[in-house]
């Protein structure tokens, strides 16, 4: 399958730490990529670096074949790259729909004057963007019951449902996924799984994925990168992964004689 995303020997420093060292992977289009590894292992580093939150010391990010090292974090969102953060990131003041609304809303074209009395262009484009959110994303994700409430007032699991829906309104050509089952119980993870899923099936949504429950990135993942202090010790299908001597010295070896997950 086409790569539609890499990157290539990419490093971070941060003074006299080296965050990120040489990293080289890359993301066939529609699949779920996952990313897995110890504790500080550097996988939010990495995360931060491809969605231009930090500028990496070296080496490149493509996408769809044009280096966007450099490009903002803004422009990269436009271009199709959104993201979930490993805290929850919402305006807890806001409502549901509004929160999501908020995802699309890089996609309208009106004028600051038209945007600013809602007037119409704005209106037009804001009520095709709600009913677009409607159909499109809030009931794919089964949170209709929700739309109007406070996020403050959701438990954890619906509020990490409701940041992946934000990511979805930006119609993103890769989701970039950082710890999206953390915290929830079986039945949740159960639920976000079947998620991704059917993001990447139904839809062809390039899909990566930073994990620590080693059950689901095994079941979901069509292939597994494994971090160890900032370099890749490991790469390819999960079956693969398993077998690697070195990724289970360093990391599923130590969860296996622990008894659970990362």
């Amino acid at each position: 399958m086409s790569e539609i995303f890499s990157v290539e020997r990419l490093a971070l420093n941060f003074g006299g730490v080296h965050a990120l060292n040489g990293v080289s992977f890359g993301a066939g289009k529609g699949e779920i990529t996952a990313i897995i590894g110890p504790n500080g292992a550097g996988k939010t580093s990495l995360f931060n670096s491809i969605s231009g939150f930090y500028k990496p010391s070296a080496g490149r990010v493509i996408f769809e074949g044009k280096d966007i090292t450099r490009a903002p974090a803004h422009r990269r969102a436009a271009l199709g790259l959104a993201r979930t953060f490993q805290n929850v990131a919402l305006f807890r003041g806001m409502t549901v729909l509004d929160n999501i609304k908020l995802g699309g809303h890089g996609r309208l074209n009106s004028n600051a004057l038209s945007a600013m009395w809602y007037l119409g262009s704005a209106r037009d484009e804001e009520m095709r963007l709600r009913c677009e959110i409607e159909r499109d994303v809030i009931d794919f994700l089964e949170i209709d019951h929700i739309r109007n409430l406070s996020v403050a007032s959701l438990p954890y699991g619906l509020q990490k449902r409701v940041e992946l829906a934000r990511a979805l309104a930006m119609q993103p050509k890769i989701l970039m996924l950082d710890e999206p089952v953390a915290g929830m119980n079986r039945e949740e993870t159960e639920d976000m799984a079947r998620f991704i899923l059917d993001i990447q099936e139904e839809r062809g949504i390039t899909v990566l994925l930073i994990e620590h429950d080693m059950g689901m990135v095994m079941d979901i993942s069509s292939k597994v990168v494994v971090l160890n202090f900032g370099e890749v010790i490991g790469t390819g299908t999960p079956d693969e992964v398993r077998r690697n001597p070195e990724v289970i010295r360093a990391y599923l070896g130590a969860k296996r004689e622990q008894g659970g997950t990362a």
